[in-house]
């Protein structure tokens, strides 16, 4: 249905929006306010529904495109949050000062 330039599309809306999605959850995690896990945890449950939803809603070229674009933006954050997750919630030492110590600065 559907040649190998479309299929190439999908995977490369896919990956744009992976790139994006980590560059975004990089300065929304910034943001002091802001809880890293429940960040994590929206990224985690919009994945979760759009992957569920993939066979029910993605019935054109379009939907599917709109559903690479949803993945890859969530996946990003939850690849790009993980590190700092674990960090925060299992370190001494806040991120910045055990980025410190692991560099050798006082």
């Amino acid at each position: 249905m559907y040649g190998r330039d479309s299929r190439a599309c999908v995977c490369t809306c896919t990956g744009i929006s992976n790139m994006v999605g980590r560059a975004g959850a990089g300065a929304l995690a910034a943001v002091p306010t802001l809880n890293i896990l429940q960040l994590n945890n929206v990224s985690l449950i919009v994945t979760g529904l759009s992957t569920g939803l993939v066979t029910v809603l993605c019935t054109s070229y379009t939907t599917m495109l709109l559903y690479a674009v949803v993945f890859g933006l969530s996946v990003g954050k939850l690849m790009s949050l993980a590190r700092q997750l674990i960090m925060s919630h299992k370190a001494r030492f806040p991120l910045p000062e055990l980025m410190a110590r692991v560099n050798g600065s006082s």
